[in-house]
């Protein structure tokens, strides 16, 4: 159903489609929790599920969850979001095993009223997506006129482009 409803805006999305695996509204722990296995096997079926889609998958969850409901060792091939609010989370934040982080639930925002979440991002979604844009562009070409060496062509000038920016 998920994938279902964002497939008409995939081309135009830049953030990545993000799995929620907290248990806010105790659904979970009310229907006899789903053990860390398990939990971290819905994590990745379902992200599997959207990378099919040529889609960029996530997941969120706060600390706990990811220090002892998940496994972070099978989900480390996937983007994670973390929210840990804490004043040092960004200083002590594992920037190679979370691409991004919550880190209020208090923030003001002029034109919205009352308290927002506050987040970090230490990928540049915008720029990923076009990179993984054009590399399947740069890929079905290959595959089409059989030029072995053109994705590595490409992979350095994209590089230079987005350092020179």
């Amino acid at each position: 159903m998920f994938l279902n409803k964002v497939r008409p805006y995939k081309e135009k999305a830049i953030f990545p489609f993000v799995i929620d695996m907290e248990d806010s509204d105790l659904y979970k722990a009310q229907n006899g929790n789903p053990s860390k296995e398990q939990l971290t096997s819905i994590c990745v079926k379902a992200s599997e599920m959207i990378a099919e889609e040529k889609l960029i998958p996530m997941i969120y969850a706060n600390k706990d969850w990811f220090t002892n409901k998940l496994d972070l060792e099978k989900l480390q091939r996937f983007h994670k979001w973390l929210a840990w609010w804490n004043v040092k989370a960004i200083d002590e934040i594992d920037r190679k095993a979370y691409s991004m982080l919550q880190w209020t639930s208090k923030g003001i925002i002029k034109g919205i009223k009352g308290q927002v979440d506050l987040n970090y991002s230490f990928i540049d979604f915008k720029a990923l997506k076009q990179y993984l844009d054009n590399i399947a562009k740069i890929n079905y070409i290959k595959l089409v006129t059989g030029l072995e060496d053109i994705t590595i062509q490409f992979v350095s000038c994209y590089k230079w482009r987005s350092i020179s920016n």
